[in-house]
């Protein structure tokens, strides 16, 4: 059947043809204006802050950055996943005077309202694991599988390979009104959605009172899920992690049925170096006699114990480095650090 323009739209709008197809036509070009400028207005704007990060004052802060980040010191897998470390970098990492490299770059240079905007919106991003809900023409409905909340996306192109009900490892950064999908988008499969959701889960519940909300701690833990798509996507990577967590199994193999004390004394005496040992248990004990009411986590006090000693000792260490050890971010150490001087 061929249509005259003055017929009425085959979509059952009511509509003559030409105007139905008119306003398609507008409304598609509109959608896609606002999607083009806003990748435009985000690349910039990245563009910006990574030129600003590669400055000398932050030399030392991107390699306890690399620390956190990557699970392997291999230029092959630097290589691989520069991007995703830029972004890291730049919007999550913490620096030691508590504020990040995107924070800096707001105080230290001019901005549009609009890039100030997009400069809060990177700071308040994080990685998470969605699942595809509903693909319209224009956008996507997004469900977040730690916050059981629904993310509308507008780049929907990204996704075109994508089903409904696919779960994917993504990052959302709105920018003008849109929401994009930046650096990441990685489907799994259930299995892998089902232990990582398990395994961030266990993470966040071992330092639940160092965060006032889940969505908070997602901010600040970007780093693991950065750290499970290098295993996702990097076979050096993922036998790397393999054989660590074989010879973790072996060394333990007699201990499992020993339910540990995690009290913080405990951990130190675990964790820390001989060396070190005495002299952080010291400095506990004293903070303990003079306060009644210590909440946080433990690990993250320990953690905060030896950062705190070895400083004082003169010993090269850093945030970073100490939060592997623990499983805590360095912004919980930086936090208790303070505590502990005051």
């Amino acid at each position: 059947m061929i249509l005259n323009r003055n017929d009425k739209c085959y979509c059952g709008s009511g509509k003559k043809y030409k105007n139905c197809c008119m306003e398609k036509d507008v409304e598609r070009e509109r959608y896609v204006r606002r999607l083009t400028e806003a990748q435009k207005q985000y690349a910039e704007i990245y563009t910006k802050i990574c030129n600003y990060s590669r400055e000398e004052k932050f030399k030392e802060s991107m390699q306890s950055a690399e620390e956190i980040f990557y699970m392997l010191n291999s230029e092959n897998v630097k290589a691989r996943f520069n991007k995703f470390f830029n972004t890291y970098f730049i919007s999550d990492f913490v620096l030691e005077s508590a504020t990040t490299i995107t924070q800096l770059y707001f105080q230290e240079n001019k901005t549009t309202e609009n890039e100030k905007r997009i400069m809060q919106s990177m700071i308040n991003s994080f990685v998470s694991i969605y699942t595809i809900e509903k693909k319209e023409k224009e956008r996507a409905i997004l469900k977040d599988c730690f916050l059981d909340e629904e993310v509308i996306t507008d780049d929907i192109n990204l996704l075109k390979d994508f089903e409904e009900g696919d779960s994917i490892i993504a990052r959302v950064v709105e920018v003008s009104g849109v929401n994009l999908l930046i650096d990441i988008t990685v489907k799994i499969v259930d299995t892998t959605r089902q232990f990582i959701v398990e395994d961030v889960e266990r993470v966040f519940k071992q330092n639940e009172s160092d965060w006032p909300n889940k969505k908070i701690f997602l901010v600040y833990s970007t780093h693991i899920f950065y750290r499970y798509l290098q295993q996702l996507l990097d076979e050096e990577v993922s036998n790397y992690v393999r054989e660590s967590i074989l010879e973790k199994s072996n060394s333990v193999e007699n201990t499992n049925n020993i339910e540990e004390d995690n009290s913080v004394k405990s951990i130190i005496n675990r964790l820390v170096e001989e060396e070190y040992k005495e002299k952080c248990i010291s400095l506990w004990s004293k903070y303990e006699e003079t306060h009644s009411d210590i909440k946080g986590s433990e690990f993250g006090w320990a953690a905060a114990v030896e950062y705190t000693v070895k400083k004082e000792e003169g010993i090269s260490t850093t945030q970073a480095q100490v939060s592997k050890k623990y499983e805590v971010s360095p912004s919980t150490i930086g936090k208790r650090a303070k505590e502990l001087k005051a």
